[in-house]
């Protein structure tokens, strides 16, 4: 049984193929990783993208739209409407790199450890994606979206498989940087390795 996002094709996204994109218009994309969905992690208490307890994206997210040092107040994670409002009303839209592990199997207990580590390392032990790279650089031209930021630091200079993150990473980035759109790599909003200390992104 592949492992499908979470919030594929969600009320808040496209239809179809695009179903990991915001139905409203945005100039900036923020790109994550993946979020696998329920059936294969029934303790992913997410209701949207970056809303698991111990992630500090709701607090970073208003930092996006202000260059002052004091932006706005944080964005509820528990309150899925308020943040659609509040990414609608400022033209961001998020998405991930990952649609699904097709080659995932649910009656195996090292692939359902892979899944619920919250390890990219783990998840690109399977071998079969359908990776949403494509139509990325589609919606960022459908899109004329002028800043892009990735929600992972990466490994930009090594050696890296096809089917990896990193490497869907550096194909959008050299769209990017061919089309003069701005694109940077950011922290991850989690907590992991800062047990109780918020990250800053920007």
């Amino acid at each position: 049984m592949p492992c499908t996002h979470k919030f594929y094709r969600h009320p808040f996204h496209k239809n179809g193929e695009y179903g990991l994109f915001p139905n409203w218009k945005y100039k900036t994309l923020i790109i994550g990783t993946f979020n696998p969905e329920d059936t294969w992690m029934a303790t992913n208490s997410a209701l949207y993208f970056y809303g698991r307890p111990r992630n500090y994206f709701g607090k970073v997210l208003p930092c996006f739209t202000v260059a002052n040092p004091n932006p706005d107040p944080a964005i509820n994670r528990l309150n899925i409407n308020a943040q659609r409002t509040f990414l609608k009303s400022n033209a961001i839209g998020i998405t991930d790199l990952l649609i699904r592990i097709i080659d995932a199997d649910i009656t195996r207990t090292d692939h359902r450890q892979w899944i619920n580590s919250f390890k990219d390392a783990d998840l690109q032990r399977f071998t079969i994606f359908e990776w949403n790279t494509e139509r990325i650089i589609e919606q960022v031209q459908e899109e004329q979206v002028t800043h892009v930021y990735f929600t992972r630091l990466g490994t930009p200079n090594a050696n890296v498989a096809i089917n990896s993150f990193e490497h869907q990473m550096r194909i959008i980035e050299k769209y990017c940087n061919e089309n003069n759109i701005i694109n940077e790599r950011l922290y991850t909003p989690s907590a992991q390795g800062l047990p109780g200390v918020p990250r800053k992104m920007l």
